[in-house]
């Protein structure tokens, strides 16, 4: 094994056969090796031959490209570097990567692929963990993700688990594969049927973590952070939002060790979840 590890995440979405244009989304994953974690965006958006291009006559889901990675030694990177199965006419340019890589909708039977290269000291040294939010679901009726080759660790059904972690020492290469997608006659990205709270990420953390939500209208919604004696530390969101994925970061440095919980609320609905910050 080199130095550092080389984690190619090679994503190959299938359209269906459906006639209408495909529906419209952007869709995160969380990288992390350790207390590290990247957060990459991939999505299709019909009616634009999106690149890497800060012309605004290529759409809403422009992608600017990511800075050069840090020489070694350095802990933990992740983004993507290559355009396999782009349309020659799609603008390219990714140059040292993007943290954002959006499709045009092209025919129902496109595949497009994406790649991650994840590398760095901490992916030798320890595990790797890819997590996906659970409203994948809203944009195909399958998802998988299994190794790229070989079978180091079983392939996972993403519509049934939100997370797969990829052991020390093993093949790092992934495939995920999408299906069946779901289409819309007004070509709108579907909204969640229902309000989700998800686990923070990075969970152990020192520092920061990140936590997300969907609210399946327009709503206010309040998220608290407090300590296991009821005390309110922080509060992160206190506002009326849109419909959709919501994603927050928490910084915890100034507050001591320990287990603390984060709750959202919005009317008709609370839910709340641990965290716990080492130092």
């Amino acid at each position: 094994m080199t130095r550092f590890a080389l984690l190619s995440l090679v994503i190959v979405l299938a359209a269906s056969s459906a006639l209408h244009a495909q529906s419209s989304f952007v869709v995160p994953l969380y990288i992390s090796a350790r207390a590290e974690v990247d957060t990459l965006f991939l999505g299709v958006n019909p009616g634009n031959t999106v690149g890497i291009d800060d012309a605004a006559s290529f759409g809403g889901f422009r992608e600017s490209m990511a800075p050069p990675t840090p020489p070694p030694p350095f802990a933990f990177d992740a983004r993507f570097v290559s355009l396999p199965g782009r349309l020659a006419t799609y603008p390219v340019g990714l140059g040292t990567g993007s943290f954002k890589d959006v499709r045009g909708y092209v025919s129902a039977a496109q595949v497009d692929s994406f790649k991650v290269k994840i590398d760095g000291d901490l992916t030798e040294s320890g595990d790797v963990t890819v997590t996906w939010p659970a409203y994948l679901k809203n944009y195909a009726t399958s998802w998988t993700i299994k190794p790229q080759a070989g079978s180091d660790w079983p392939a996972t059904d993403m519509l049934t688990s939100t997370s797969v972690v990829i052991p020390m020492g093993t093949q790092k290469n992934i495939i995920i594969i999408k299906s069946g997608a779901l289409v819309s006659d007004a070509g709108s990205t579907p909204s969640p049927s229902s309000v989700v709270l998800g686990q923070n990420h990075p969970n152990p953390f020192s520092a920061s973590t990140a936590l997300s939500f969907t609210l399946p209208t327009a709503r206010f919604a309040q998220v608290d952070v407090y300590n296991l004696l009821g005390a309110r530390v922080a509060t992160l969101v206190s506002q009326t939002l849109s419909a959709g994925l919501h994603r927050v970061e928490f910084h915890a440095a100034n507050l001591p060790a320990g287990v603390y919980v984060y709750r959202l609320e919005t009317p008709g609905f609370t839910a709340t979840r641990r965290m716990h910050i080492v130092r």
